[in-house]
């Protein structure tokens, strides 16, 4: 039975996008980059078999790479894995995302300046900020209507208080981001 890639699969392909890496150079990355992601051997280790079985990533060429232990062994994309890459940072985001997938909408962004292109990274940041907006109006509603019965200083009121702002933060980091790709030269 064929499974379908999971994030940590693209995430890898992502890494790998810029540059070929070893298993321990990938690990690196995801510590201190992505820390969502675990960087333990035992993940990594076998998504990049995976990857590999399914033609998505190829040992690099000798030299590629710079690993300084010969040991190690770099893998880039081939052409498939570029495709699945491309194919996983264009879908457009769908009803819930925002609210069930947030992370991985983040995690897509990371990797698409370099490869969807300008044009595609802008609309996708339209459709998150929209998403955003919209998201963050209805939590600032229910929280007004709870805030409104509950006791001054309920703390679970608090805490809804803070995923309102911080989503609406999440929203006002979005129209900056795309003003700053629009304001500079394609």
């Amino acid at each position: 039975m064929k499974t379908s890639p999971s994030t940590l699969e693209h995430a890898i392909l992502g890494t790998l996008s810029y540059q070929p890496r070893s298993g321990y150079d990938v690990r690196k990355v995801f510590l201190t980059n992505l820390r969502y992601y675990s960087d333990s051997p035992g993940t990594i280790y076998p998504a990049l078999r995976r990857l590999e079985a399914r033609g998505w990533i190829e040992p690099a060429a000798a030299g590629e790479g710079g690993a300084e232990n010969r040991s190690r062994r770099p893998f880039t994309l081939t052409a498939a894995g570029r495709q699945e890459l491309i194919a996983w940072l264009e879908q457009p985001i769908a009803e819930g995302d925002v609210a069930d997938r947030l992370s991985e909408l983040f995690l897509r962004f990371t990797y698409m300046g370099t490869n969807v292109g300008r044009e595609k990274t802008l609309g996708f940041l339209r459709d998150l900020e929209a998403g955003l907006t919209a998201r963050a109006a209805e939590q600032r509603r229910r929280y007004d209507e709870v805030r409104k019965v509950a006791l001054p200083f309920h703390t679970g009121v608090l805490s809804m208080l803070l995923g309102v702002e911080t989503t609406e933060a999440q929203a006002r980091w979005a129209n900056t981001a795309h003003a700053l790709i629009e304001e500079k030269p394609a």
